[in-house]
């Protein structure tokens, strides 16, 4: 009996941790692709860093590429990118193939994710079963830890040096060093200043501490909510 217990209490374990790794990454893919479609953001760099005369293109042009390069990233049956105002080597079309790669993989752990939680509100409604909601707020709530400690640790990286952490992540994402610009020979780099990247990251963290604190709120919510209706049935008793 005792070693059914320690077995179902692993396996219980391995589900938990395997949901909270997969909240985790689910919500960063969100936070991804909620900060990329951010087009906003890229006006705001044209004028802080004066593309139009770092690349010598204007202003509307600039945005205009910008959103095909944004458009083709997410688009699965675009298979092409082509930039009115840019050429590009071979080196830079793989290297936006590999990243376009990777963002449809973002877009697909997201589309899962947010049918998995749709379910679970559909399904909690119906059946009305705090047991359920309880270890789906705990699956949650392990996702929110994962991630505030990737957060912290992402801010550290950020502030010791962006630079070195961004090579960092180039070179365990690629097998290759494509995503290292000439521009001489893809000139769309000057056009796609290193504080761009970082804007967007900062982004992309607010987010995630947004939604990991919005969880733990919840959490709480459902904690006491369960803890109260215990106290009642008690009290009934």
């Amino acid at each position: 009996m005792r070693g059914y217990l320690n077995k179902s209490n692993i396996i219980k374990f391995s589900v938990n941790t395997i949901m909270g790794i997969f909240t985790a990454i689910s919500i960063i893919s969100i936070s991804t692709i909620m900060a990329l479609n951010m087009k906003f953001i890229y006006k705001i760099i044209i004028e802080k860093y004066n593309l139009v005369s770092v690349t010598g293109i204007s202003s509307n042009d600039l945005f205009l590429n910008y959103s095909k390069i944004i458009n083709y990233l997410q688009n699965p049956f675009d298979s092409k990118l082509v930039l009115p105002n840019f050429v590009m080597s071979e080196y830079g079309k793989i290297h936006f193939k590999e990243v376009k790669d990777i963002f449809i993989v973002l877009i697909i752990i997201s589309i899962i994710f947010l049918l998995f939680i749709t379910g679970y509100i559909v399904f909690s409604k119906i059946e009305n079963k705090k047991e359920f909601k309880i270890n789906i707020i705990n699956n949650l709530n392990l996702g929110a830890n994962i991630l505030i400690c990737f957060f912290g640790f992402i801010i550290a990286a950020i502030l010791i040096d962006f630079s070195k952490a961004f090579t960092l992540f180039h070179k365990i994402i690629f097998n290759n060093d494509y995503w290292i610009f000439d521009p001489s020979t893809d000139p769309i780099i000057n056009a796609l200043p290193e504080e761009l990247f970082i804007i967007y990251a900062l982004i992309i963290l607010v987010i995630i501490l947004s939604i990991s604190v919005i969880i733990k709120i919840n959490k709480r919510k459902i904690v006491r909510g369960s803890a109260f209706s215990y106290s009642e049935k008690m009290i009934i008793k």
